[in-house]
């Protein structure tokens, strides 16, 4: 994706996270939600900054932990048969969030990547359980990692531009 089009969608997403209609509330406890501001860090580090990625990781602790607390099946995005093992990664993304919260905070770009990695391990797993929409999952064989993001096209947060689409769609959305 072009680099334009990228900033004009990340500054978009910024827009729409800290508008007042999206502000905390159990409307916005979802992993939907979660998985927007994970996005955000995605594409923050595929461009090498750490720009608006402490506010987006302290958001998915907050809302990872609520939906880890309270398993509401809705909010989760996971059918009835998955909820124990939902309520597991829940538990693992949360922990590995708060990691991600205190890399970001640290602004610290290689401590967030790796720590960004730590969270996308469970995401990943947790991706297979969602009911409806879904992100896809893409691999990045030199790094030799996954992480999950919105669109086909590639944009590998761990090679940042040294080698932004590095890696493959291995699991798409849907």
């Amino acid at each position: 994706m072009p680099l334009e089009i990228r900033n004009v969608l990340f500054a978009l997403s910024l827009v729409l996270l800290t508008s007042p209609s999206f502000a905390m509330g159990d409307e916005s406890l979802t992993i939907h939600r979660a998985l927007d501001h994970y996005e955000v860090i995605r594409t923050s580090l595929v461009d090498d900054t750490l720009d608006h990625t402490a506010e987006a990781a302290e958001a998915i602790e907050e809302i990872l932990a609520a939906l880890h607390r309270d398993l509401d099946l809705e909010a989760a995005a996971v059918a009835s048969e998955s909820r124990d093992r939902a309520r597991d990664l829940l538990a693992q993304m949360h922990g590995a969030a708060t990691g991600l919260t205190q890399a970001t905070g640290d602004k610290d770009l290689t401590a967030t990547r790796d720590a960004f990695y730590e969270l996308s391990k469970p995401m990943v797993q947790y991706r297979e359980l969602m009911t409806g929409e879904r992100p896809v999952v893409a691999y990045c064989p030199m790094e030799r990692k996954s992480w999950l993001q919105q669109e086909d096209a590639i944009g590998n947060p761990y090679a940042g531009q040294s080698m932004p689409s590095c890696g493959s769609v291995v699991s798409n959305g849907g």
